[in-house]
Parts: C-alpha cells; structure tokens; sequence
C-alpha cells in the first residue's frame, strides 16, 4: 500500500535504472580491462595493464557488449506474450509455472551460446588474429567450451545460492556479510570462467 499510494516506488524505480545503467557502462570496460591483461599475459609480459586494455579496447568491447544485450534480449519480443499469461496465472496457482519452464529453458540455452560465441569473437577482435578464425575455434570445440561454462556457472550458482540461504538463517551483520560475499565469489568465478575460455581459444589459436 505504502508503494501504490506515495512516490516510494518512484524512487526505488529511477534508483534500480541509475544502478542499470552504470552497470551497463561500467561492464564493458571491466571486460576490455581484463581482454588486455590476458593478452599480455599470454605474450609473456607481466604488469598492471588492467586500465591500459580499458583505455585502447573499450570501443570494440562496447560494441559486442551492446550487440550482445540486444541478441540476449530479442526472443523476449516473442516468448513474453506467450509466458506472461502463465506468469500471471502462477500468482494463485504456482503449478502452473511449470508450462512456462520449457521456453525459460531455451532461452536461457539460447543466451549462454551467444555470449559464448561473442566471447570467442571478442577474444579474437581483440587479440588482433581475426573474429572469424575464433568463430571456427569456438564451434570446433563448443563441447569443452560448454563444459568449462557448466561446471564453473553451476558451481557459482550453488555456492551463491548457499551464501543467500545462510544469510537469510544468521541474520544481523554475519547476514549481511555473508550476502555481500555471495557478489565476491560470483565476480571470481566469473572471471575464472572468462580467463578459463581465453585459455582454450589462445592455446588453439596458437595452433592455427
């Protein structure tokens, strides 16, 4: 009652759209931060070149990060008008949520192999060797790319989901800790999961 009937909701709204964007903005030039680092990493060279990869790579990385979020985003057209009723439906009768699992599914499927490939792509525009040459390493060896992204995702995810649980079970400041930690190991991860990719694209670029 206190959202609908005051300006509350509209400043938590225009707060989650603020936080949105510098998301938005701040996401790719962490990637063509860390895009750098590995590359010179890989050519032997050792130092902070953290913000130097933000400075020279952050127009082609914003470029695949916006191709992506539209790519990502563009069966939504399509699959909500097909899973909102469902949706709507699922408030009195969550049973019937399990109708809309089956294109929540795909399109989860659908996001990880675009980002995937993009990946690879970025990879390859990046390091200078070309994004079509990453393109052919990517779909020759999508099995242990797809297996690198299950095995360090999912295992993100359960321990996220176990920091959430013994959040909401301690709570007070060991809580809120242990929440705010939960963000920690998911950015590790997926940087892990990121450094784990350039490793397989690198060391069959090399072969090529």
């Amino acid at each position: 009652m206190a959202l609908t009937q005051g300006d509350l909701i509209r400043t938590f709204a225009w707060l989650l759209i603020g936080m949105l964007l510098i998301r938005m903005v701040l996401t790719p030039l962490i990637h063509a931060g860390i895009y750098y680092n590995l590359h010179q990493e890989a050519k032997g060279e050792r130092g902070l070149f953290f913000f130097q990869g933000m400075k020279r790579l952050w127009k082609p990385v914003t470029l695949f990060y916006i191709l992506e979020t539209l790519l990502v985003f563009a069966p939504a057209y399509w699959l909500l008008p097909k899973i909102t009723p469902t949706l709507l439906a699922a408030v009195r009768e969550p049973s019937v949520l399990m109708g809309a699992v089956p294109y929540i599914a795909c399109w989860l499927l659908y996001a990880c192999l675009i980002r995937l490939v993009l990946l690879y792509m970025q990879f390859g525009k990046t390091s200078g060797n070309g994004i079509f040459s990453a393109v052919i390493i990517c779909s020759r060896h999508i099995g242990k790319a797809a297996a690198l992204t299950l095995s360090i995702g999912g295992t993100a995810v359960v321990l996220q989901l176990l920091f959430s649980g013994f959040s909401l079970m301690w709570a007070g400041l060991a809580g809120l800790i242990l929440q705010q930690a939960s963000y920690f190991i998911g950015s590790l991860f997926q940087l892990w999961g990121i450094a784990a990719q350039y490793h397989v694209w690198s060391n069959h670029a090399r072969q090529s």
